[in-house]
């Protein structure tokens, strides 16, 4: 292959303009160039992974004020083997996992890679029913059941879920609750579930997986109480998009990393390699070195200039927004248009913008079409820009 040329052109591949920030579905986030050399740097030499593994603890631990850290093969990951330490939490293995620490890996093998398989086990995850999402299948690689409780989301009932409901759930089966951030409003909140979980000594796992920025959520989560905590890498980090963080406990970190890659847990086909994980510890602590405020002012930046130069569009009304969802701070420029007046429907547009030169990817909502700036890199937002009025004034 001729490296000189774009590798994706070498592959007959056509690269895209992402103005849908850090989906897994397009690569994640863009790393940043000190991340991309670790990374290089990494894959030249060996190195024994356990070893590498403990170095990430402290580092992890130092940055999230957790007792203890692992990189994971992103926030799903994290989720799994998170899930997997509080099956085995009042077990045998957790007892001489505290006494001796991973060196159970070859007196009590079998009995580690026993999951799914919870016979023995605590097997009950709890979940709200307003946080059951595609990512909950993650609880049950472990073998876990999952219980829910309260009203789905559909419902429109508030309160979604009541402490009483969540307290009958709890049981002699209960490993832990399951807490998913971004699905948050109209549910019960974390210091409350923490609160109930605590009370009857079982762990709260959260799933906190694009809750970055603010760089404070690093902590945020933990200081609250939580026993575990998944972020992924590839978003808010913009660390390699296979890695991510979990974050917690000590005891129950050491037993969801007996249960993962390089050993022969449940875990073990979440495998990250020497490369991520380097590129991975890079990235976070670039990323906790530096100020969200600094970040928002460069998206901001670009959201305004695209307001801008688009307002005098006949058809159409230019926003410069903040926020797309739920417990979304990222700037966005959103494109609204009439329709019927410009002949031009938003899914036609953004059909457009993809099948063009630059590709460019994009999410739109009935007629709005919807930038997202967090992806854009160097001149970017200014080919939108012209690729928007070849098509919106032609």
């Amino acid at each position: 292959m001729n490296w000189t040329l774009g590798i994706y052109e070498e592959l007959g591949i056509r690269p895209i303009i992402n103005c849908c920030g850090t989906w897994t579905i397009y690569g994640g986030a863009v790393m940043p160039e000190e991340a991309r050399r670790a990374m290089y740097e990494a894959a030249k030499h060996f190195v024994i992974i356990d070893e590498l593994h403990h170095k990430a603890n402290e580092i992890i631990a130092s940055i999230t004020g957790a007792e203890a850290g692992l990189i994971t093969a992103g926030a799903d990951a994290g989720l799994a083997i998170a899930t997997a330490a509080c099956l085995l939490r009042k077990s045998e293995v957790a007892q001489q996992v505290k006494r001796h620490g991973q060196y159970v890996l070859e007196t009590m093998r079998d009995t580690i890679q026993q999951l799914p398989d919870t016979t023995g086990f605590l097997d009950e995850v709890i979940i709200q029913r307003c946080h059951r999402n595609v990512h909950n299948h993650s609880y049950r690689i472990s073998g876990a059941q999952l219980i829910e409780v309260g009203k789905p989301r559909s419902s429109q009932t508030e309160p979604f879920t009541t402490p009483q409901e969540l307290e009958d759930a709890i049981n002699e089966h209960t490993a832990a609750i399951a807490y998913v951030v971004r699905m948050e409003p109209g549910g019960l909140q974390l210091p409350e579930v923490i609160a109930i979980g605590h009370r009857y000594d079982v762990p709260i796992i959260v799933d906190a997986a694009a809750e970055l920025p603010p760089r404070a959520n690093l902590r945020y989560y933990s200081d609250l109480g939580a026993d575990l905590v998944a972020f992924s890498g590839g978003k808010g980090i913009r660390g390699p998009n296979n890695a991510g963080i979990l974050a917690g406990n000590r005891e129950l970190i050491e037993l969801a990393a007996i249960q993962y890659y390089p050993h022969m847990g449940v875990g073990r086909p979440m495998k990250v390699g020497r490369e991520s994980m380097v590129g991975m510890l890079v990235a976070l602590q670039l990323y906790a070195s530096q100020r969200d405020e600094d970040d928002l002012s460069q998206w901001n930046n670009k959201a305004q200039y695209m307001v801008q130069q688009l307002q005098d569009i006949p058809h159409i009304e230019v926003q410069h927004t903040i926020g797309n969802g739920i417990q979304d701070n990222i700037p966005y420029c959103k494109v609204i248009l009439d329709e019927t007046m410009i002949g031009l429907t938003a899914s036609e547009l953004r059909q457009q913008l993809l099948d063009g030169d630059p590709r460019i990817m994009t999410i739109y909502h009935e007629n709005v079409l919807i930038l997202n700036m967090r992806n854009l890199m160097g001149d970017e937002h200014t080919q939108i820009v012209t690729r928007l009025r070849e098509i919106l004034t032609r």
